[in-house]
């Protein structure tokens, strides 16, 4: 079973809920300059108006870096564009390794203020070597330094995609707005058209989006706890996390301001990993996706991981028999670093001692490959 459930209960009941926006409706920024199209384009220096950590958050006009060193991440303005471009403009900012992020100045909020943040991403371009272009990166939406979001898988190869989040009501005075990326290892991720407002109408309010296998079937639900002018929805899968096919469309429920519960059932999901994304379209034609989920079809066992991501300290919860079982942890470059036996029940894992990242959680029975997943780490 996914544990993206949990992460996404977890955001809605401390940060309000996270929220599908209908096409570009708030494509306008509060801050200048949120396509980054402005910037000393000299030693890969930041967009102007924001900070950049770590040296790798850099910027230059319309191409950027590869990272050196003591060379302020550039070597002549070249390699790791996107291949298919910025997503408007000639800029989008370059995520290489470690705990890059990139930050807005402060804006004043009165009490009880939202923001509605929103960032378009793009994903690494392949595996290379000591992790370089890790196959499956991830980032986080902050705020004030501390993110709020989950980790936001994004798979080789992704296009350009929008995801957006609700903040919790902001206290009065100023605070600012990071993109996060997700940790050691996690390379090559771009973002581009950075923009958050003070929200007023909230299209879709998505409580939660989880698949979960049975019987050699997946179960699709997701939650709604409000929905305005909304047409319908299309679930989608993919094999590799960037070309999609449409599964089923299901009738929205207009406009409506009470929980809704929706389901349907892939009856032949893809052998191994299937990605799953939620596509929402509403009465005037605008749509736009959630974030991915993923189910291993190679896995029978009803197994949770949670809470995820994790301060180190997580939960395996396994709802079956099991016999001579472990998991087992790899870093992103594929090397193990954490074994454990567990059985039925309730497992309390404790990894405080990991480098924070993604890791690859993988529970062996009898030596055979039985479930696997991602866990974070922050």
């Amino acid at each position: 079973m996914s544990s993206r459930k949990y992460i996404q209960q977890f955001i809605c009941f401390v940060f309000a809920c996270s929220v599908l926006y209908s096409g570009d409706a708030f494509s306008q920024s509060m801050f200048a300059n949120s396509s980054y199209e402005t910037g000393t384009t000299a030693n890969c220096n930041c967009p102007t108006g924001y900070i950049c950590a770590n040296d790798a958050g850099r910027v230059i006009q319309g191409f950027h870096p590869n990272f050196v060193v003591g060379n302020q991440g550039c070597i002549g303005g070249q390699n790791y564009f996107p291949p298919f471009g910025a997503r408007t403009g000639s800029c989008c900012v370059y995520f290489y390794a470690g705990l890059d992020r990139i930050t807005t100045a402060n804006a004043a909020f009165t009490a009880g203020q939202r923001a509605c943040i929103c960032v378009w991403y793009a994903g690494p371009q392949g595996s290379g070597a000591s992790g370089q272009n890790t196959a499956n990166s991830y980032f986080q939406i902050g705020v004030d330094g501390v993110a709020i979001s989950p980790a936001i898988l994004v798979p080789v190869n992704t296009g350009w995609t929008q995801y957006c989040i609700l903040s919790a009501a902001l206290t009065a005075g100023n605070h600012n707005f990071s993109v996060m990326s997700g940790g050691a290892a996690q390379y090559s991720i771009w973002n581009d058209d950075f923009t958050i407002n003070v929200c007023t109408t909230l299209p879709i309010e998505l409580i939660d989006f989880d698949v979960h296998q049975k019987n050699g079937v997946a179960g699709i639900k997701w939650t709604t706890a409000s929905e305005t002018n909304n047409a319908y929805f299309t679930v989608e899968r993919s094999a590799n996390g960037y070309e999609f096919t449409e599964l089923k469309t299901i009738p929205g429920a207009g406009t409506s301001h009470s929980e809704l519960h929706y389901s349907m059932i892939d009856h032949e999901p893809l052998e191994g990993i299937s990605y799953y994304r939620l596509k929402q379209t509403d009465k005037g034609g605008s749509f736009t996706y959630s974030q991915l989920v993923y189910l291993n079809s190679a896995s029978e066992i009803n197994l949770n991981v949670y809470p995820n991501p994790s301060d180190g300290s997580f939960k395996v919860d396994i709802a079956d028999e099991v016999e001579h079982a472990e998991i087992i942890l790899f870093d992103p470059v594929g090397r193990e670093v954490f074994k454990q036996p567990v059985q039925k029940g309730i497992n309390e894992i404790n990894t405080i001692d990991l480098k924070k990242g993604l890791y690859q959680l993988i529970l062996f029975r009898d030596k055979e490959k039985a479930y696997m997943t991602k866990i974070a780490i922050h």
